[in-house]
């Protein structure tokens, strides 16, 4: 009976990206990122070396602005967008705690527990 490799399990990666900067706005428009790479993994067996392209997924929307004062008009974007998504109406809970959320992260407070 042939014994098969012993399969170490990998520990997960990850790729920081701390001081992103954009070069120019997306003139109000909302957008998401995801990012891709072509990786070289070598078989440590047979000296092989295989490519595979990685991808990952989606960001959230969000909105590059130039100036300060685009803001206010960004986050009502977004904020709209995330509370209705395609719907035309929400029930008045979920807008009240959505629109808590957004105060407390426009003023930079944190949820009392």
């Amino acid at each position: 009976q042939q014994q098969q490799p012993q399969r170490r399990a990998l520990p997960p990666f990850s790729a920081s990206f701390l001081e992103l900067t954009f070069s120019k706005g997306t003139r109000l428009q909302s957008v998401s990122l995801c990012f891709k790479q072509t990786v070289c993994v070598r078989d440590m067996a047979s000296e092989h070396v295989h490519e595979h392209a990685v991808q990952s997924a989606a960001t959230l929307p969000f909105i590059v602005t130039t100036h300060e004062n685009q803001w206010a008009q960004a986050e009502g974007m977004l904020f709209e967008r995330r509370l209705f998504g395609t719907s035309l109406q929400v029930s008045w809970p979920r807008f009240a705690n959505a629109f808590h959320e957004l105060y407390l992260k426009a003023t930079r407070q944190e949820h009392l527990l």
